[in-house]
C-alpha cells in the first residue's frame, strides 16, 4: 500500500486540487482501517476519493486522502437473485467485465463510465464530508450492495 505520500492531487477538470499529507491506496479492507485509526489518532481528517469527477471541493484536504482504488472487483454474486456485491472502489467500466464471469450485467450503463461504484450510487457529493465513521465502510461495510429496485408506474 502506499501511504505516508504526498503529492498533488486534482479533480477531472483540474480546477480543484489538494496537496494532502498523506495520500493512501489500500489495497484491502485492514489496511483502509489502518489508515483511518492513524488519521484518527493523529486527529487528522479523512477524505476518500473516487475518480475526482465531482465539480466541488468536498475532496480537497491537507490532512488524509484515501483512493479505493486498490479495492474494486466481486465480492459476491448472486445470479438467481439478480444481486451482487461490490467494492467501493470498482469502476464502472470495469464492472461487467467481472459480473459477466458470474453469468451477469448492468443491463444499462450512462456514457460517463469512469466513476467508481460508490461514487455513480452516492446521493450527493456534499453529504460525504458530513456523516462521519459510523456510516458506511469503516464501520465494516465492505461494499456497496445493490440489487433489483422496484420501479414506479409512470
Amino acid at each position: 500500500m502506499a501511504t505516508g505520500t504526498s503529492r498533488v492531487w486534482r479533480n477531472w477538470s483540474e480546477r480543484v486540487e489538494c496537496r494532502p499529507s498523506n495520500f493512501a491506496e489500500p489495497q484491502s479492507l485492514e489496511q483502509l482501517q489502518s489508515v483511518v485509526r492513524e488519521a484518527s489518532a493523529a486527529g487528522k481528517k479523512v477524505r476518500v476519493v473516487g475518480s475526482g469527477h465531482s465539480f466541488t471541493e468536498i475532496v480537497a484536504t491537507d490532512d488524509v486522502l484515501i483512493t479505493l482504488d486498490g479495492l474494486q472487483g466481486v465480492i459476491e454474486a448472486k445470479k438467481d437473485a439478480g444481486e451482487a456485491t461490490v467494492w467501493a472502489g470498482t469502476k464502472l467500466h470495469r464492472l461487467n467485465p467481472m459480473l459477466d464471469e458470474h453469468g451477469m450485467a448492468m443491463e444499462n450503463l450512462g456514457d460517463i463510465n469512469v466513476q467508481s461504484i460508490a461514487g455513480a450510487f452516492h446521493p450527493h457529493p456534499v453529504v460525504a464530508g458530513d456523516r462521519g465513521a459510523e456510516d458506511g465502510i469503516m464501520t465494516g461495510q465492505r461494499g456497496l450492495h445493490c440489487g433489483r429496485l422496484p420501479l414506479p408506474k409512470l
